[in-house]
């Protein structure tokens, strides 16, 4: 992270911003680990034993939603270090800032407001290009740049530790968990309901979140290690995650995936940001 040599590490799940200034995001210490990522096939004697053999219980089990195919295989990931993740996606208040600095567009907001709301329109590209212009506002330009998540690592986060359906359990959602299915008919402000067990906010709903991967169709031959997979039929097709203030309830489950191309700015599509820490 460019911490110094007498300077202490911050702890697991600790908050850290590396400016203090509102247009800086606030982040989250993400432990090491290991997790099952995407869904596993009920109908598999050999999903169920690794399911098991992660710690799972039969009852989480039982209780699982049947994912989808582009979710398969389930298989494991290890993280090895330790990495930051936004406590909220980004919102307009902080990449308005940016905006202002490089006279870059502002985003539309549909007429919904801006400040804490997620930013809205902005494109895998625009995202990648406000995580460079931070990177240099806060001189994490090397190895500790601001980033998008690999979409292990953000499947990793949102689960917190769980192996159920949703962080929260094996219910589905209510309007006290998550703004989804055009409840509310737009986005809310960032942090409107509950965290995950990482205190990580909206990593269900309000909208769906770009990660760095290029799209697949399945899990075959993905990484195993966290890192962000570059492999694909379009690579200009990028994954997002986590589902948006109008997705049915099955589109906010932790395994849930999807992706367009890179260039696609659209009101149900934001993102989030990660940083390594070394």
């Amino acid at each position: 992270m460019g911490f110094g040599p007498n300077e202490p590490r911050p702890r697991d799940l600790a908050r850290l911003r590396d400016i203090d200034e509102p247009w800086c995001p606030e982040m989250v210490v993400i432990p090491a680990g290991e997790f099952l990522m995407g869904s596993p096939d009920k109908t598999s004697e050999q999903d169920e034993a690794l399911f098991l053999r992660h710690k799972g219980s039969e009852v989480e089990w039982e209780n699982l939603h049947l994912g989808l195919a582009d979710e398969r295989p389930c298989h494991a990931v290890r993280i090895a270090r330790r990495f930051a993740v936004g406590r909220f996606p980004v919102t307009f208040e902080e990449y308005d800032a940016y905006c202002d600095a490089t006279g870059q567009p502002d985003p539309g907001d549909d007429g919904w407001g801006r400040g804490r709301r997620p930013v809205i329109h902005v494109s895998w590209e625009d995202a990648w290009a406000y995580a460079d212009w931070l990177s240099a506002q806060t001189e994490k330009v090397v190895d500790d740049r601001y980033r998008l998540l690999a979409e292990a690592e953000w499947e990793y986060a949102c689960r917190a530790g769980t192996r159920t359906s949703h962080s929260w359990g094996i219910r589905g959602p209510t309007k006290h968990d998550a703004n989804f299915g055009l409840i509310f008919g737009k986005t809310t402000e960032v942090g409107s309901f509950p965290a995950n067990g990482w205190g990580l906010y909206d990593m269900h709903g309000n909208v769906w979140e770009w990660t760095q991967d290029a799209w697949s169709e399945s899990y075959e031959g993905a990484p195993a290690d966290g890192s962000a997979w570059e492999k694909g039929p379009e690579k200009r097709a990028r994954v997002f995650r986590g589902g948006s203030w109008s997705s049915k309830p099955g589109d906010l489950r932790s395994a849930i995936r999807s992706g367009y191309d890179s260039d696609l700015r659209h009101h149900f599509i934001g993102f989030r940001l990660a940083r390594t820490l070394v």
